[in-house]
């Protein structure tokens, strides 16, 4: 699993959990998308096309854009 394309925030499987966390716990629709683009990549994780558009929903519920 590559990391070119993953969020800034986001270096290292370890990050990508903690970033996670932020998402599911704290509700942050900035995590929440970080952690779409990451799924919808395959960055530090599988490739999920559902999971990213779960998270890129809940992100989007927020207003983000």
């Amino acid at each position: 699993m590559e990391n070119s394309k993953c969020p800034e925030k986001i270096t290292d499987r370890n990050s990508f959990f903690s970033v996670k966390k932020n998402a599911d716990h704290e509700n942050s629709a900035d995590a929440q998308f970080a952690i779409a683009s990451c799924f919808e990549k395959g960055m530090w994780v599988s490739k999920s096309y559902k999971k990213a558009f779960e998270y890129y929903q809940k992100a989007a519920d927020q207003g983000h854009s």
